[in-house]
């Protein structure tokens, strides 16, 4: 990363707020965890109407949830960025970092194909599918997450 990029991401208000407050870390942490919380718990209302003999309506499920998804799916990003800003060395260097980062990729293209899916009024298998696989991904996403810390 080039050092004046470095510097500029380090500086940064929101990255010194985490760094250099009492409470910054602490109340990003929470938040970003949340938001994260929230995503997981949508991939588990996708898995469960998918196996459900009586799945809620698909146009339900989507009008219901996307304003939850999104919304978190924005906070977790935007907490991500400033946990990275303050510390943008220690993360690229991290392999649990290295790991979450494509994870997170696969999980949002998973979830487009999911949304996709979810326009029709029944689930195709392929949808299905994806709601497991994106399910499973999230979740070792939040373990990538929780390593970051550790390694």
């Amino acid at each position: 990363m080039p050092e004046t990029l470095k510097a500029a991401l380090e500086n940064s208000w929101f990255a010194r707020l985490t760094t250099e407050t009492a409470w910054g870390f602490a109340i990003n942490e929470i938040v970003h965890i949340l938001s994260v919380s929230v995503i997981v718990a949508v991939a588990v209302v996708y898995v469960a109407n998918s196996l459900s003999k009586n799945t809620i309506s698909s146009s339900q499920v989507r009008r219901y949830l996307a304003p939850f998804v999104g919304t978190s799916f924005l906070i977790a990003l935007f907490t991500g960025f400033i946990f990275f800003a303050a510390w943008p060395d220690r993360y690229l260097g991290n392999p649990a970092f290295l790991i979450k980062m494509p994870m997170l990729i696969v999980l949002a293209a998973l979830n487009i194909l999911i949304w996709r899916g979810y326009k029709s009024e029944t689930l195709s298998r392929k949808t299905k599918i994806a709601s497991w696989i994106a399910l499973i991904i999230a979740l070792a996403t939040i373990a990538a997450g929780r390593l970051i810390a550790y390694t």
